[in-house]
């Protein structure tokens, strides 16, 4: 099987190391700047140390770091890097080429870096377990020193492989391509994107099974980065390990616990104003072989994607949003029992909006206190207490929840759905609030259901399955409202309303009975 520790750590150390620049610097080459890199390099190698140790491995470098004045750039090496583990295995990554020239201010430099290729990951006994092998690579970018992080990068990898030498696994993608970009405000602070492309994945198991993709993109972008809070995170992350280390503030402590919680909320307050990941995939396809048991089955589907993001760190009210979906879903062999209800579509858009950030990282910090520093008695009536003080905080802020454009469906039926609550104080649920759904088609998936009901090899926990969802269905029938969609589609309407009373109607009517007359 293929080992993902030692690929993780060549691919997000190593390769996440130094990038190219696409412009000359007219700067003089001259000896003490080539010191200056030797210190950056070794500092790098020393952090980068400090990460193995915290993963149970220790990075070996043999040789010195040489840093030699050209006409135009820097000549760099360094040592011979080794990566081994606990158990006695180790990835050899070799020396990394760099050429290396001054930026464009003072405290950035233009890089260019060689991978060595092959890389190999040697399992504990030494036999060669994983293989990776790059066919052509242009890495580059430009380093910042104070960020100590890449604020352009530019890298692409063609006819990457990797081979699990084991047990026959094997990952090809003839494309790989990563950016990423990083500019200052005027206030200083650093905002960006940093995207992966990789085309035409495949991955062959080995025992007949496969998977594919035909474009994957991974994103990320990052709002108003704080260098300063950023440091003064690093400085709080080194001093809780040292003291942890040495015994004087156990993990278990009530300090420690509030310090990490302190650390964390306190940089996500100070040290950004947002963030966003999100990965897509097209062409999407996975299968296994055919067995004694069962037959080859595939999933493939058209396109699917996740979205997450989180804005307003710095004004302490927080916009969350998230999306997912996907389309065209494909299942072989089809199971005819289930397939007309599975929708084949999906999309969803859902958002929390005008969350209190700052009082509710105050309300957790003191409750963390009560319930660390007093008696178990204190830790249960900080824990009620952050209950009933939540909704306040909530209603005060006009936290609310929101899906938009949310659908589902396949070619019997499709669902829409848009709605938002708030929370409110004076409601008996704690929010009040509207949603809208839309059901077209609604008699193609019962008739289709109904039709399901009546095969005779159906057995009979999936029959009374079926009764019931069509049970539920003929209510739902009967309590839409008939209406129009902007196509001019028959559709079924159903209101949804949440009022302070505590009330839940649908289409003006008790939710509850509509419910109990579908039992």
């Amino acid at each position: 099987m293929l080992c993902p520790a030692p690929i993780k750590t060549v691919f997000l150390t190593f390769t996440a190391l130094f990038f190219l620049l696409n412009t000359p610097a007219n700067a003089a080459i001259n000896a003490q700047d080539a010191e200056k890199l030797k210190g950056i390099f070794q500092e790098l190698l020393t952090e980068y140390s400090t990460v193995a140790k915290d993963s149970e491995a220790e990075l070996i470098a043999e040789g010195e770091i040489l840093v030699e004045p050209n006409d135009f750039y820097y000549a760099a090496t360094l040592p011979h890097l080794t990566l081994k583990y606990d158990d006695g295995s180790k990835l050899e990554v070799g020396m990394l080429a760099l050429n290396v020239m001054p930026g464009d201010t003072p405290e950035q430099w233009k890089m260019t870096l060689a991978i060595p290729t092959p890389l190999v990951f040697y399992d504990g006994n030494g036999a060669r377990a994983i293989t990776t092998n790059i066919g052509s690579q242009n890495f580059a970018g430009v380093w910042h020193e104070p960020l100590k992080n890449f604020l352009k990068i530019n890298a692409q990898y063609k006819d990457v492989e990797i081979n699990g030498n084991l047990d026959n696994f094997k990952l090809s993608a003839p494309n790989v391509v990563i950016t990423s970009s990083l500019d200052q405000s005027k206030d200083g602070l650093w905002s960006g994107p940093a995207n992966m492309m990789v085309s035409d994945l495949k991955i062959d198991a080995g025992n007949g099974g496969y998977a594919a993709v035909k474009d994957i993109a991974l994103t990320s972008a990052i709002t108003d980065y704080s260098l300063d809070a950023a440091i003064n995170y690093q400085e709080q992350i080194n001093a809780l390990s040292e003291s942890y280390d040495s015994g004087d503030n156990p993990s278990g402590s009530s300090s420690h616990i509030l310090g990490i919680y302190n650390m964390i909320f306190g940089f996500l307050g100070e040290g950004l104003d947002g963030f966003s990941v999100g990965v897509t995939m097209k062409g999407f396809e996975i299968g296994k072989p055919e067995n004694s048991a069962t037959p080859a089955e595939t999933v493939k589907i058209g396109n699917t994607g996740l979205a997450f993001g989180m804005e307003g760190f710095r004004s302490g009210s927080v916009n969350m949003s998230l999306k997912t979906g996907y389309h065209d879903f494909a299942l072989t062999p089809l199971n005819e029992d289930y397939s007309k209800a599975t929708p084949n579509n999906v999309d969803i858009d859902l958002s929390v909006n005008n969350l209190p950030y700052k009082e509710i990282v105050n309300l957790g910090r003191n409750s963390i206190s009560m319930a660390t520093q007093g008696s178990p008695e204190a830790g249960k009536l900080a824990g009620l207490q952050a209950i009933m003080t939540l909704p306040q905080l909530l209603t005060q802020a006009q936290t609310s929840l929101a899906l938009k454009n949310t659908a589902f469906g396949n070619t019997h039926y499709n669902v829409k759905i848009n709605g938002d609550m708030t929370a409110n104080l004076k409601a008996v649920t704690g929010a009040t609030g509207k949603a809208r759904t839309e059901v077209a088609g609604l008699e193609n998936l019962i008739q289709a259901l109904q039709q399901s009901s009546t095969n005779p090899d159906l057995d009979a926990t999936k029959k009374q399955s079926l009764q019931k969802t069509l049970s539920m269905l003929a209510v739902l029938q009967m309590a839409g409202q008939m209406d129009k969609d902007d196509k001019g589609q028959d559709i079924r309407v159903y209101n949804l309303e949440l009022n302070e009373q505590g009330q839940a109607l649908l289409n003006g009517t008790d939710l509850q009975m509509v419910m109990q007359a579908g039992k």
